[in-house]
């Protein structure tokens, strides 16, 4: 936001603090004593605070000096604090003070409160008040009578004050707030002119008259008068927050930080706080700003830091929060077109580009033929769907501002964003022409040749620029993007250095680096690189999300799940790292998360296809079936020519167990389709849970016919031969998929039949090539260990299990695996594994046997026995589980117990592996022949 957005309208503010700082002399009230004397010079010398704590130590001593009160009342009108002074001066009237003590200044401390009404009824003059006292009154009156928007009868108030006392200041200067509010800037500059003259030592003229410089944008004006008005009275407050508002109009923020930080209490005014905001916004301190921005809307309904706090919203990428403060803003926005195409980008950057047209479309009459307005219009109706309307707009307002190079060049950011850059170069090439001086112009020109592929045209331009703007890091960067399209990364690497070199905090060379690093499979480089950016950037979306690449490159799940969660958590509004995050949880099977997101994405970008897709996904994988259907019936009427709506459709229906209908969208897609694979696989699949394998096979050979290259048909062949118990035929199909690339299901699927078919080194081999080539599947590497242990190859099993187990230090069951290999072989291992498998899942059965059965081995029979029995209570059906508890009870002395038990787990089954061994316990315990 620049200086010259800094919008502050002549408003109630205006009436209540420019127009009511207290005289600057201040008369001694009738009766005081020397403390009020002394109080009177002090505010008389504009020391208000010394004042004010002479006058409270006055009222300690004596609490009833109603002409300290009343004193008091009028110092904390001048220090901007009008409740405290309508406190005191309503004590002096309820005390019984004289009314000239108290009802000018509690009229005044109504009015700066916001109190219009009883200011009003307050300043009610009477028969026989002097007339330029009840003048003073009338003017308060008519102040209050604008503050409510009743300029008929301020005019009247004005007029009647005028008559009593024709060179009252207070008067002309009320007679001008309303000449400037109806448009009359010259009347208003005639009657300050007259204010002026009958108190040229009022700096109360001098700030009206710099408000009348800022109305009329006469910047320097406005700061001469402001300048003026605090020579005449340094400790006003008001003309010190007007010479500052007007510095920062004039792009002056040091100077405007400097006047705000000299005055203690700024921040305890409304536009002083707003103001401090404004000068943080300029600095870049954008979280700061947002901080005092919402303290003070919280506190007061102040319509331009409100609209401010949408602005930074907008700037930190918080596009729900701003078109949330733009919607509540636009109907009471003095300027409701600038505040309606605000609101309407905020909501092209949220993806609603329906509401963004809804919204400009109210405000078309008011914008008039404001080609800056047409532009945002077309680009919202493109990203709408409408491309015909958007590109007329776009045409319509670069012919109706054909010299206007910024003009130029939005209408050429509305073609990028409606995917037509080839139409985009020819406005942008006439905005260069029309302003050759013009960085952004130029630079926009490289990036539409980029995006259009022409690298060498890219280049071409960029270098010029560098040329005229040697010290600028953007031609650079600009070049090394040209570069790196062409291919020359060691060009482009030099170029983005080179805009380090020329500024160091320039972030797009120092992400572009990043992506050349992970180009090259450097990511640990990537990471450096990126590290800078977000320590002094910690929520960069882009370096955040390319922090994740690097997590993935580098095989590491958390990793990526952790930047994910960052970039999710800093930009709640950002579809890319939703989406992004929802599909890493569903590939990490974790459903349950993924649906958290997804509701969240739903809501924000419910109306777009791919979020409706992987909302139904993340349902479905929850159970949330009818809600999966119910999302992609919309997304099929939103996309009735997509084979992969329908077939989306057709998996929700299969999960309801609705084949007939999931067939039937099936179908669909593969009329609009027909090599639809997915679609064909789905069929396959179905075909076979309905019993019909011959229809599952006919699918399989489309897909075989549809893309000979692909392993997915022959896969599908593989399915419905196993499923009919013909592994050689199941075979063949599988060895054909790998002929066709690796292919990890058909790998598993043949492991399973080299084992079924009695050929295990056969199986051993498979798992290890594939492993060989795939050395982080760990899944296959659990295969591979679960294989040697079958075989007696314990050594190589532990090896495998503890690869496996390193990467996943929280899977029970490779410590329960790895506990029974080391007790097999007498490792001392094996009871600390065992117990670590019990801690993480202490409620799986197979686990907490493990545990006892090793300490039954290892002599602690009790508290193995104890375990035994929690686990056979859990898993009954097992005897290998029984067996153990039945040797656990013979080992503490409970012979009948163990006895009873073995005799049931043989009578159950007499073929487990452990049989021979509970028979023989049984002859040594005198009970063989009764088994």
């Amino acid at each position: 936001m620049r200086h010259r957005d800094v919008r502050v309208p002549m408003s109630a503010l205006a009436v209540a603090g420019l127009l009511l700082a207290a005289p600057s002399v201040a008369a001694p009230v009738a009766g005081s004593g020397d403390g009020v004397q002394k109080a009177s010079e002090r505010l008389e010398a504009g020391q208000p605070r010394a004042a004010m704590i002479q006058l409270k130590n006055r009222l300690r001593e004596d609490p009833g000096d109603m002409a300290a009160r009343s004193l008091l009342g009028r110092v904390y009108n001048r220090m901007g604090k009008p409740e405290a002074a309508a406190v005191e001066l309503e004590r002096a009237r309820d005390a019984g003070a004289a009314r000239a003590d108290w009802q000018y200044p509690l009229a005044r401390a109504y009015l700066q409160q916001g109190r219009p009404e009883e200011a009003w009824a307050t300043a009610a003059p009477r028969r026989g008040d002097a007339p330029a006292f009840r003048a003073r009154l009338l003017v308060l009156r008519g102040l209050a009578r604008l503050r409510q928007d009743r300029p008929d009868e301020a005019a009247a108030a004005f007029a009647r004050a005028l008559e009593l006392d024709g060179d009252n200041p207070d008067a002309l200067r009320g007679r001008a707030l309303l000449a400037l509010r109806q448009g009359r800037p010259e009347q208003a500059a005639s009657l300050l002119e007259r204010a002026r003259g009958a108190a040229p030592d009022d700096a109360r003229n001098w700030i009206l008259t710099g408000q009348l410089h800022e109305r009329q944008g006469e910047g320097q004006g406005a700061i001469a008068a402001y300048r003026r008005a605090r020579a005449l009275d340094p400790a006003n407050r008001e003309a010190a927050v007007g010479l500052a508002r007007a510095l920062l109009r004039a792009g002056q923020v040091d100077q405007a930080a400097e006047m705000l930080a000299s005055l203690p209490d700024s921040g305890r005014t409304p536009m002083g706080r707003y103001l401090e905001a404004v000068v943080a916004v300029e600095r870049g301190r954008l979280e700061r700003a947002r901080d005092m921005l919402e303290t003070l809307t919280a506190r007061s309904d102040f319509a331009p830091a409100r609209f401010l706090l949408g602005w930074v919203a907008f700037r930190q990428g918080r596009f729900e929060t701003a078109a949330d403060v733009f919607e509540r803003s636009l109907d009471s926005a003095a300027d409701r077109v600038v505040v309606g195409q605000l609101l309407a980008a905020a909501y092209l950057h949220l993806g609603s580009p329906g509401k963004a047209v809804e919204t400009l479309e109210r405000l078309r009459d008011e914008a008039g033929g404001d080609p800056r307005f047409r532009v945002l219009l077309g680009r919202a109706e493109i990203a709408a769907g409408d491309a015909a309307s958007g590109m007329q707009d776009l045409r319509s307002a670069a012919a109706a501002a054909p010299e206007d190079a910024a003009v130029q060049s939005q209408v050429a950011v509305g073609f990028l964003a409606g995917g037509r850059g080839d139409r985009a170069v020819a406005p942008l090439e006439k905005a260069v022409k029309l302003d050759s001086e013009r960085l952004g112009g130029r630079a926009l020109l490289v990036i539409v040749h980029l995006r259009e592929g022409q690298y060498g045209e890219a280049e071409k331009v960029a270098r010029d620029l560098a040329e005229d703007r040697p010290d600028s890091p953007l031609p650079a960067n600009l070049l090394g993007l040209a570069h790196r399209g062409q291919g020359r990364t060691a060009e482009a690497r030099a170029d983005f250095r080179r805009a380090l070199s020329l500024d160091d905090g320039f972030l797009p060379a120092r992400v572009n680096l990043a992506r050349l690093a992970l180009g090259a499979d450097r990511p640990d480089e990537a990471a450096r690189y990126l590290g800078r950016v977000l320590k002094d950037h910690p929520d960069h979306l882009g370096a955040l999300m390319l922090r994740v690449q690097v997590a993935a490159r580098k095989g590491d799940a958390a990793g990526q799940a952790k930047w994910l969660e960052r970039a999710w958590q800093a930009h709640p509004d950002s579809r890319e790292a939703g989406v992004a995050l929802l599909r890493l949880r569903l590939g990490q099977d974790q459903p349950l998360k993924a649906l958290e997101v997804a509701r969240v994405l739903e809501e924000r970008h419910g109306d777009e296809p791919q979020v409706q897709a992987l909302v139904a996904e993340a349902q479905l994988r929850t159970d949330h079936d009818a809600s999966a259907v119910e999302n992609l019936r919309a997304l099929v009427q939103r996309q009735p020519e997509s084979a992969r709506a329908h077939f989306l459709l057709a998996r929700a229906y299969r999960a309801q167990d609705s084949l007939g209908k999931a067939r039937r969208e099936l179908h669909h897609a593969l009329e609009l389709a027909p090599d639809h694979l997915p679609s064909l696989a789905a069929l396959a699949d179905l075909e076979l849970a309905a019993g019909r394998p011959e229809a599952a096979m006919g699918a399989a050979r489309r897909a075989q016919e549809a893309d000979p290259g692909n392993a997915a048909g022959y896969l599908m062949a593989g399915r419905v031969h196993w499923k009919a118990g013909e592994l050689a035929a199941a075979a063949g199909a599988y060895r054909e998929a790998l002929a066709r690339g690796p292919s990890r299901p058909a790998v598993r699927r043949l492991v399973q039949i080299h084992r079924r078919q009695g050929r295990p080194e056969r199986a051993l081999t498979m798992l290890r090539e594939w492993l060989q080539g795939h050395p982080d599947d760990h899944g296959m590497r659990v295969r591979l260990a679960g294989l040697l242990q079958a075989q007696g190859e314990l050594a190589g099993a532990a090896a495998a299990y503890e690869r496996v187990r390193r990467d996943h230090p929280k899977r029970a069951d490779l410590w329960n695996n790895l506990a029974w290999i080391y007790h097999q072989q007498g490792d001392e291992r094996a009871l600390r594994y065992a117990r670590k498998a019990h801690e993480l899942a202490p409620e799986r059965a197979a686990i907490t046997d493990t545990y006892g059965w090793i300490l039954v081995q290892r002599g602690d029979a009790g508290h193995g026995l104890r375990l035994l029995q929690e686990a056979a209570i859990h898993a009954p059906h097992v005897p290998t589980i029984r067996y153990h508890l039945g040797i656990a009870l013979w080992r503490t002395g409970r012979t009948g117990a163990a006895r009873t038990e073995l005799r049931q787990v043989l009578q159950a089954d007499d073929s487990f592996a452990e049989a021979d061994q509970a028979r023989e316990v049984l002859r040594q315990l005198g009970a063989a022949s009764g088994v």
